[in-house]
């Protein structure tokens, strides 16, 4: 039997002895990390009674996941620490350079709006630049102890959470 019959074979055993579960034995999340990640949005999506599904694009968010996981998995980041801001130098293989321009980018765009910060992303010829600099020294030392991607992913973190304990809708940025 070829190994991909062999594989949705049992997967779909495995999916059908869980549906005969009870819920408490549910796993949170089922096969590769994106994959969860796509099916709980598309879940909380289908529970919100407000979502627009024309305005809904879970393609744009599966190429996000994908760049994301780039990003993490092949790139690698230099921190650069100064007393008033925070350099890091992204960089990668062929592969993984437009991942990282589109990451830095994309997130030098959102941390400009949710935060105090000054941001500078430049794009380089093997990957991007993102300086961030605060008179915060707190939030110096927060930013250079996290790195590039916790960084930038925590402001969407805070802001996600915030939205969803301020408002009666849910609301999903990818």
């Amino acid at each position: 039997m070829p190994a991909r019959r062999f594989f949705t074979a049992v997967f779909i055993t495995c999916v059908a002895d869980i549906s005969h579960a009870q819920p408490h034995t549910m796993p949170a999340q089922i096969g590769q990390a994106s994959f969860a990640a796509l099916s709980e949005v598309i879940e909380i999506l289908e529970n919100n009674p407000h979502t627009n599904w024309k305005t809904a694009n879970i393609d744009a968010l599966r190429t996000h996941l994908n760049d994301m996981n780039l990003v993490m998995t092949k790139a690698a980041a230099t921190t650069h620490r100064y007393q008033d801001h925070v350099t890091f130098e992204i960089t990668g293989q062929a592969d993984v350079i437009p991942s990282v321009q589109q990451m830095t980018m994309a997130h030098a765009q959102v941390l400009t709006h949710e935060t105090e910060w000054t941001v500078i992303a430049k794009p380089t010829a093997d990957g991007a630049i993102l300086t961030l600099k605060s008179n915060d020294t707190v939030a110096i030392e927060k930013i250079a102890a996290m790195g590039f991607l916790v960084s930038w992913h925590m402001v969407r973190i805070i802001r996600l959470i915030t939205s969803i304990s301020q408002q009666d809708t849910t609301r999903i940025d990818a």
